[in-house]
């Protein structure tokens, strides 16, 4: 698990710790219900725990999101970041309960997740922090072909002691190069562009199928696939290139309408069923008759 880290990660985790006070402010956050009037809480809270410091929600501010996740976090520059500083329940709490059920009931083996578009890492970190909790074995894959997201996330995985492969990738339909922009506002919305000549960072595209076999998984039990509008063409070529065997148990897809949309179309047509929607995300299981 090795990346080049920028001056922001040099130091180990602590030096940008909140102090004590503060701190005890912000975890007053966790105690809002994960529903919109916890957001506006958690976002009440932030503000008071960072009330007097300049350019408050810049970071870095090293923080235990969670038992066995510690992060470095950025909350202006970075949606999720911004949820796990403060209030870290009112983020994608059905999806991650989704995993965490997965993970609970997998009988024998260990749990492999796959974490296609990781952004920071925080799905790794959370299914790392379940499995430690269950005291099961765990194999996580994160790719993130970013490089600022993907430092943050070595950096997150090496703080909370989390064994994770990082693929330094984005996935595709077919290897190749492509270019990653945006995310001016959101780290997490930077994503793969149609114009080539759109000025962002080159990176290295590769199948999904292509990154599952090179770090030999033989089977997924849980996958979550956030690329930016990219989501079909990488999946599409996966269910036609690999066999079924490393077709994920559970899958989670980002949709932005209610568990609509042709993402969900192609995972129906491919031996899934609709489990579970929220407005961002459709989480889905393998049908038992496949």
């Amino acid at each position: 698990m090795t990346d080049s880290l920028n001056s922001d990660f040099d130091s180990p985790f602590g030096t940008y710790a909140l102090g004590s006070i503060r701190d005890l402010i912000r975890k007053f956050g966790a105690v809002m219900p994960a529903n919109k009037f916890g957001l506006l809480g958690a976002s009440g809270v932030r503000r008071l725990a960072l009330f007097g410091i300049a350019d408050g929600l810049d970071g870095p501010y090293d923080v235990q999101v969670a038992p066995h996740i510690n992060a470095r976090l950025f909350p202006r520059s970075n949606r999720c970041e911004k949820r796990a500083f403060c209030g870290v329940q009112t983020w994608d709490q059905p999806e991650r309960s989704f995993i965490a059920d997965a993970l609970r009931a997998k009988q024998a083996d260990a749990f492999t997740f796959v974490d296609v578009g990781a952004n920071v890492g925080l799905y790794s970190l959370f299914v790392h922090s379940a499995a430690t909790d269950m005291k099961r074995d765990c194999t996580i894959v994160a790719i993130e072909p970013d490089p600022e997201n993907r430092n943050r996330l070595v950096f997150n995985a090496t703080a909370s002691g989390a064994d994770i492969n990082i693929e330094a990738v984005a996935v595709s339909g077919v290897a190749g190069e492509g270019i990653l922009a945006g995310g001016d506002r959101n780290r997490g919305s930077i994503g793969l562009q149609s114009d080539t000549t759109v000025n962002g960072v080159k990176v290295p595209l590769e199948p999904l199928y292509e990154i599952l076999k090179r770090n030999k998984l033989k089977y997924v039990d849980a996958m979550k696939v956030d690329i930016e509008g990219h989501d079909y063409v990488a999946l599409e070529a996966f269910f036609n290139s690999a066999p079924k065997t490393l077709f994920p148990t559970k899958l989670i897809v980002e949709t932005g309408q209610y568990g609509k949309g042709p993402i969900v179309d192609l995972a129906l047509a491919n031996g899934y069923r609709l489990a579970d929607t929220t407005k961002m995300n459709a989480m889905l299981e393998r049908r038992d008759d496949e």
